[in-house]
């Protein structure tokens, strides 16, 4: 953290300045023209001390992006409980109460005469699961947008950060 100063203004408001910002100017809210002292006289300066009811000022951008986070949380978290709901009434194959002979039987017809497919394919229970498939699928589609809007809220925190050095002010060695 930089170390603040108050510079003084003849109208008599005190504007903080950082040590960063010697020689150079600064307006004040009257409208004068501060002129910022070189860092040793800066530093004879009052100190400012911050307290806990100065408002801090945060960066828009990293509260845009704290916020497309949180929603991207909310995508992700609507995804996975839909995922988990469809899950609950996944499809069961229904008990077949057949005896072994009644099995063998089943087993020997279709060794003879192939699995009649369009029987099988138009069983209830193959409906049920072209329909879970769907849902799951949708769950799916749903996380992953969740997992793409979180990661486009970390770009957005990423690339709003600014490096802490400022350019050295021209005339200044």
């Amino acid at each position: 953290m930089r170390d603040k100063y108050l510079l003084p203004c003849s109208c008599g408001k005190k504007i903080p300045v950082e040590t960063t910002m010697a020689g150079q100017s600064i307006q004040c809210s009257c409208g004068r023209t501060l002129d910022v002292p070189k860092l040793q006289g800066i530093r004879r300066l009052e100190r400012f001390v911050e307290t806990s009811d100065t408002p801090r000022k945060t960066s828009s951008r990293a509260g845009r992006a704290l916020g497309i986070v949180l929603i991207g949380l909310i995508i992700l978290a609507a995804g996975a409980t839909h995922v988990w709901w469809t899950h609950s009434w996944r499809p069961v194959l229904p008990e077949l109460n057949l005896a072994p002979w009644e099995m063998w039987l089943i087993w020997q017809r279709d060794l003879r005469q192939g699995v009649r497919f369009p029987e099988y394919v138009e069983s209830p229970y193959m409906q049920d699961m072209k329909v879970y498939r769907m849902y799951l699928t949708f769950g799916y589609v749903i996380m992953g947008l969740g997992i793409v809007t979180i990661a486009s809220g970390a770009v957005v925190a990423l690339t709003g950060r600014r490096p802490d050095r400022r350019p050295a002010p021209r005339g200044t060695p």
